[in-house]
């Protein structure tokens, strides 16, 4: 019995489902360990599926460059796949922490309800309205924290006139 899928997302080289049971099968490149599955085989048109803590399952999905994001059932946030520029948000990046090929805790200040990523950055909507990221701003600005270039290898806040931004919604990346 296969659940159905709710949602797809997708980078330029791979793609993720989040199944109705919160399974996250995938497939395509997978140089960077984007299946999750604790592989690192370059690509694969057999999806593979992330292995995910005991007990929980996915309710929101997102894709980077090279990277993907989960939110879990519990509001904890999952990060695996490429880490060039700390978009895994554990306190690294390469080449001490190259790839994630399972999902790895970010630490975040409370529970999320959403998840997004760019390219070279991640972000979670956390369950206050406000929003974390972590990655590089690529000197674009993509990490919100009031700089244009520079990388956070941790999540800390984006930033709205006079502090952390509030009451946000929703969130979305590209």
């Amino acid at each position: 019995d296969v659940a159905a899928a709710k949602t797809i997302t997708a980078a330029e080289s791979f793609a993720l489902v989040r199944r109705s049971n919160g399974v996250i099968p995938s497939w395509g490149y997978n140089g960077d360990g984007q299946r999750g599955d604790g592989s690192a085989a370059a690509a694969s048109d057999t999806p593979g599926t992330a292995t995910l803590p005991a007990g929980l399952t996915a309710t929101s999905i997102a894709a980077g460059g090279n990277h993907a994001l989960a939110l879990l059932s519990n509001g904890a946030v999952y990060a695996w796949g490429d880490n060039s520029y700390g978009q895994l948000g554990q306190g690294i990046a390469s080449p001490q922490l190259v790839r994630a090929t399972t999902p790895m805790r970010v630490t975040l200040p409370r529970g999320a309800l959403a998840v997004a990523a760019s390219n070279v950055a991640s972000y979670a909507l956390l369950d206050d309205g406000t929003v974390f990221s972590w990655g590089t701003a690529w000197g674009l600005g993509l990490l919100g924290d009031g700089t244009r270039d520079g990388v956070r290898l941790t999540p800390g806040p984006v930033l709205g006139a006079g502090g952390p931004l509030t009451g946000v919604v929703q969130i979305a990346a590209r």
